[in-house]
């Protein structure tokens, strides 16, 4: 079982959005120009605590997962403009764990202005033998059927590997629509625990067919219509449409997919999840076989904690939602 395909992308899911208060007393105090020339300062950089727990499923191809990204974050320049209102630089860990393979390794966060963000990780991947998240020997690329990787499921090798990963995401919003565009590029290595190295493998958790070290290339596309903004009530709604495409660079496989996505924050609360769904169908698959058949649905709940002096908004603004 395998949640790397969906899971991999939902941190590019939140797009910022802020409200401005403008209430002010009617009758300001003696102090009034001291305070507002205070409060119109931006507020000094500061650090905190930053943790997003992601827990998801999907069937088509099966799998569960859960993972976090927990840093220590330093918050940057920020101002009453809607480009510095989260930027921030954060340090600390990736981690995964599903029945088929474990993830971890550091991770480094970049957002010097609020529509775009860098992501760095570098992380060991551990896969058990016989797991559909493990790598299947592959003799020949000729042939990429569906059929004949699920048959050879049981042969999987236990494996070793490490990935470097660098992403970035740009995020825009205009009124009530926002897009998001995400890339990532990944060199992966993969070593076998026991046995010869293959000269190709299925990789279950990527859905393609690598080389030992690879280079994987991905980008995907979301544009969502915000429903309900949590204004009038207090749940946020946006729905939308996803495209992604993903190739590896040695063996040329490659896949493309189309469908829907959703996200939902039923009630601004900490404890309340964002719960994303993703719907998404094979327009182009090398092996042929499963175009516009067999969807690949997934659902994931995605909670944010932060705790510091760092996380304190702009002076008159409400801060946003990452």
């Amino acid at each position: 079982m395998t949640t790397r395909p969906i899971l991999a992308t939902l941190a590019i899911l939140f797009a910022p959005g802020a409200a401005f208060a403008d209430e002010a007393p009617e009758t300001p105090p003696a102090e009034e120009p001291a305070a507002a020339e205070a409060k119109s300062a931006p507020p000094a950089p500061a650090p905190y605590f930053h943790f997003a727990p992601i827990f998801g499923g999907q069937v088509f191809p099966l799998g569960v997962g859960l993972y976090g990204t927990p840093q220590l974050r330093m918050s940057l320049y920020r101002s009453e403009s809607r480009l510095f209102q989260t930027t921030h630089f954060g340090i600390g860990a990736w981690w995964r764990i599903t029945p088929a393979f474990a993830e971890i390794g550091p991770r480094i966060d970049f957002t010097p202005i609020e529509v775009l963000t860098i992501s760095v990780t570098a992380r060991y991947v551990g896969s058990w033998t016989g797991s559909a998240g493990s790598h299947i020997p592959v003799s020949a690329l000729a042939n990429k059927r569906y059929a004949t990787r699920s048959e050879a499921e049981g042969t999987a090798f236990a494996t070793d590997g490490f990935e470097l990963i660098v992403s970035p995401t740009l995020r825009l919003k205009g009124g009530p629509v926002i897009v998001l565009y995400n890339f990532s590029w990944t060199h992966t290595w993969i070593f076998f625990r026991d046995g010869d190295t293959p000269q190709w493998v299925y990789d279950g958790g990527l859905d393609l067919y690598v080389a030992p070290v690879d280079r994987i290339i991905q980008q995907q596309g979301v544009v969502l219509g915000e429903v309900l903004d949590g204004t009038k009530t207090k749940t946020v709604l946006r729905l939308g449409a996803t495209v992604r495409h993903r190739r590896a660079r040695v063996t040329g496989d490659r896949s493309v997919n189309v469908g829907f996505l959703g996200t939902v924050k039923p009630v601004p609360h900490v404890a309340a999840p964002d719960i994303i769904l993703q719907v998404m169908a094979y327009v182009l698959d090398d092996s042929g076989e499963r175009v516009l058949w067999a969807p690949n649905i997934a659902i994931a709940f995605r909670w944010t904690f932060e705790k510091g002096p760092g996380v304190r908004g702009i002076p008159g603004v409400d801060r946003p939602p990452e």
